[in-house]
């Protein structure tokens, strides 16, 4: 019986080790998972229709619709292209707690204190609940 693949984006992140080579994130799977349980995998998921919306996409700094689709390929519109670039990035958020975001000034994104780290834990949680 075919099956039909879904959408979905993952991230690689690589820390360089010099002069070893490269640390690899992984993350393990609960073992009662009903999808790869147990295994060590990349974080990532489904692509969510809200990962390609304009108001998201407006918070988006670095990449363009039309960088993303040349990134992944060109397998997908600029449009599917930068929902899937979005979608990685939010899994790696809901999954791991990585968030790879910048400040108001443009810097990399760093809690200042615990109330702005209670804030971002808030909202992994509601993502984690589909919220």
């Amino acid at each position: 019986m075919p099956v039909t693949p879904k959408n979905a984006a993952t991230v690689i992140l690589l820390r360089d080790k010099k002069p070893e080579g490269f640390d690899v994130f992984l993350l393990k799977r609960h073992e009662k998972s009903s999808f790869m349980g147990g295994n060590f995998v990349y974080p990532g998921g489904r692509v969510d229709r809200d990962d390609g919306s304009l108001e998201i996409c407006s918070f988006s700094k670095g990449v363009t619709f039309d960088e993303a689709q040349k990134i992944l390929g060109g397998t997908f519109s600029p449009e599917e292209s930068f929902a899937h670039w979005i979608a990685a990035i939010r899994e790696l958020f809901e999954e791991a707690g990585v968030l790879l975001a910048y400040d108001q000034k443009g810097n990399l994104f760093q809690p200042k204190n615990s109330v702005e780290r209670n804030r971002f834990l808030d909202y992994r949680g509601r993502l984690q609940r589909g919220n």
